[in-house]
């Protein structure tokens, strides 16, 4: 065989198996709405028009580019883990299509917004997002929906700011998981239940909202065992909110919140645990919204409250 033979053989199997060995590619969503997106035919190798007509070779890797577009606007389930590598996420300009997470996954890849990101987590599952999620100054959102649990832990800078209209979002190993827009606790109708969840030793500095409309309850605390979160963003109730330790443990579960509490709206603390829940806020408002304060906690752990508390409020039980 010559040279020349040899070659162009060596080019063919280079092109024909190029996925195998690791070749990066750029893949557009063109699934039916809610598909896996771990199936090769929901994915074309060129941008869309519309939705089908899948032509990519392979399920998207841990190298590869993965872009919603606004052109094939249904949403997409993950099923399966992508860890970090050269790819990335990108959720382009005019997509309002539903990223969901059906398992317990992470996608540790970046993510760059061009508009905003709705995220579902069903029922116990939870998705990680680890990657670095940014959106170019460009003020984009991430809304979170479902029962499931949403963890950010990367170094994020998009600043549209967090929704959780259902389900909870955790803040893990980054105090900048959220970005730094504000935080949304609760949705602005129905009764889903919402809950922020800060992590280990996590200071946690966006703004947190509480909009009026929804009648599930709405938490700010931790999760786990021996978590030490602190809050010191302002927090502004326009609907009634739970601090809390969580559910009764043996392990150490302390929660500060160190911002001014104000606005509308009942305030309900809750340590069930063994840990500490302090409330500390020496300047500016304190806790001055109006309404009342109410210890509800059945834990052996203590609470806390050093800080100015307002003439707004109308009652400490």
């Amino acid at each position: 065989m010559n040279k020349k033979i040899s070659c162009i053989l060596f080019l063919f199997f280079l092109i024909i198996f190029s996925p195998v060995f690791g070749h990066a590619a750029t893949l557009y969503w063109v699934g039916d709405d809610g598909a896996n997106m771990n199936v090769a035919s929901n994915w074309k190798i060129s941008n869309p028009s519309s939705c089908g007509g899948g032509d990519s070779g392979s399920a998207p890797t841990n190298a590869d580019t993965i872009i919603f577009d606004a052109d094939c606007d249904n949403g997409a389930t993950f099923n399966a883990n992508i860890t970090a590598s050269t790819g990335s996420m990108i959720i382009s300009s005019g997509y309002t299509g539903t990223i969901t997470g059906n398992n317990s996954i992470t996608y540790a890849n970046p993510i760059t917004l061009e508009d905003n990101m709705l995220i579902n987590v069903v029922s116990s599952n939870t998705f990680i997002l680890s990657g670095i999620i940014n959106d170019n100054a460009s003020s984009y959102s991430i809304s979170k929906i479902g029962i499931g649990n949403l963890r950010l832990a990367g170094n994020n800078t998009f600043d549209g700011g967090v929704n959780i209209k259902a389900g909870s979002m955790a803040i893990y190993t980054s105090a900048n998981a959220a970005g730094t827009g504000s935080i949304t606790i609760g949705d602005t109708s129905g009764s889903e239940s919402a809950t922020l969840i800060g992590g280990v030793g996590v200071s946690i500095a966006n703004n947190i909202i509480v909009p009026s409309g929804s009648s599930g309850t709405l938490t700010l605390g931790n999760g786990q065992t021996n978590q030490t979160p602190t809050f010191s963003g302002t927090i502004n109730l326009s609907n009634n909110l739970v601090i809390s330790t969580g559910s009764t443990t043996t392990g150490a579960k302390t929660v500060t919140v160190g911002s001014s509490i104000i606005g509308t709206g009942n305030l309900i603390i809750n340590n069930d645990g063994a840990g500490a829940l302090l409330i500390s806020k020496n300047t500016g408002d304190g806790i001055n919204m109006v309404g009342s304060i109410t210890n509800s906690g059945a834990g052996i752990g203590s609470v806390n409250i050093s800080g100015i508390v307002g003439s707004n409020i109308t009652s400490i039980v």
